[in-house]
């Protein structure tokens, strides 16, 4: 399993700072994903300076989180788009569009998003370095297991119509006397 660590951003830590200083938490809506792959520039505090990702391909919403116990989530979404592309950057984005923590692999990629093809992401983040009850999700209130059976169902029924298909034109060389 590859480990790989967002780094918090500039712009990401003033907002976490200002929703702390007004009571309500920073609420993490969705991920960026990006093609880009490239070492992230941090100040001198070792926070990410840029406010966008390199080569942003799109956004997608979470749509679950669950939490693990010890402030540490798993976080799952899908990308379901005609996008293609090498998945090399991402960023967990605040509903004010701020990137709160960035990530970018300068040697192998994630994953490949095949376009028309659903991708799946699901990782553990770990919040114990932010103040306790400083950020949220708002996930899209979808049940990730229900995703995914759904996925499953039509990659069974997509098998189906093949298997038909192929008994149909096996009959067809029989009858054919093939």
């Amino acid at each position: 399993m590859t480990t790989i660590t967002p780094i918090l951003t500039e712009a990401g830590l003033a907002a976490i700072l200002a929703a702390d200083a007004s009571g309500l938490p920073a609420r993490i809506t969705h991920l960026a994903l990006g093609s880009g792959g490239y070492k992230v520039a941090t100040n001198s505090a070792g926070h990410a300076t840029q406010t966008a990702l390199n080569s942003e391909q799109e956004r997608v919403d979470v749509l679950d989180v669950q939490s693990n116990g010890d402030r540490l989530m798993t976080v799952n979404t899908v990308v379901d788009t005609p996008s293609a592309y090498w998945l090399r950057e991402f960023a967990l984005v605040l509903s004010d569009g701020t990137l709160l923590a960035v990530w970018s692999g300068q040697g192998q990629p994630l994953a490949y998003k095949a376009a028309n093809v659903p991708l799946y992401i699901g990782f553990e983040l770990g919040v114990a370095a932010l103040p306790a009850d400083s950020v949220t999700f708002q996930t899209a209130g979808v049940d990730f297991d229900l995703v995914g059976l759904a996925a499953l169902t039509a990659q069974v029924s997509a098998r189906a119509s093949d298997l038909l298909r192929q008994v149909k034109i096996f009959d067809q060389l029989r009858e054919m006397g093939a």
